[in-house]
């Protein structure tokens, strides 16, 4: 399952994803995603439970690898979290366990912060337990 969920201008964001699905149509790729408005934005998911999950009040942003992950997501234009371990999971639910060298992997966070005048800082990190 993927999703996300976006601070912006759900209109425009919606128009966005219109055009990437027409693209993804075209090529025959394409993959139905769900689509939300919230409160100030849009949500996309993969599948209802998803969308479900990014809607709700989880507890994702208190957790310590996510902080960790992504120590300026408070301030962050753009974030991606990434949980390895429920990422393979779902990639191969017939294996039983993750593989050892991947276990100790937390997560992997992704930010973009921009000072407003045209400069950005990007960080990517990769946490362990």
């Amino acid at each position: 399952e993927v999703g996300a969920r976006s601070t912006t201008d759900a209109a425009r964001a919606g128009a966005v994803l219109d055009k990437m699905e027409r693209a993804a149509r075209q090529h025959g790729t394409y993959e139905p995603l769900l689509r939300r408005q919230t409160e100030n934005g849009i949500l996309v998911a993969s599948t209802a439970a998803q969308a479900d999950r990014l809607a709700g009040k989880g507890g994702l942003g208190q957790s310590k690898a996510f902080r960790r992950a992504l120590p300026d997501v408070d301030e962050a234009g753009f974030a991606v979290w990434v949980d390895v371990r429920g990422l393979v999971r779902s990639f191969f639910p017939d294996e039983g366990s993750v593989d050892a060298d991947i276990e100790p992997i937390a997560g992997i966070g992704m930010t973009a912060v921009s000072d407003g005048k045209g400069s950005a800082t990007y960080r990517v990190r990769l946490v362990t337990e």
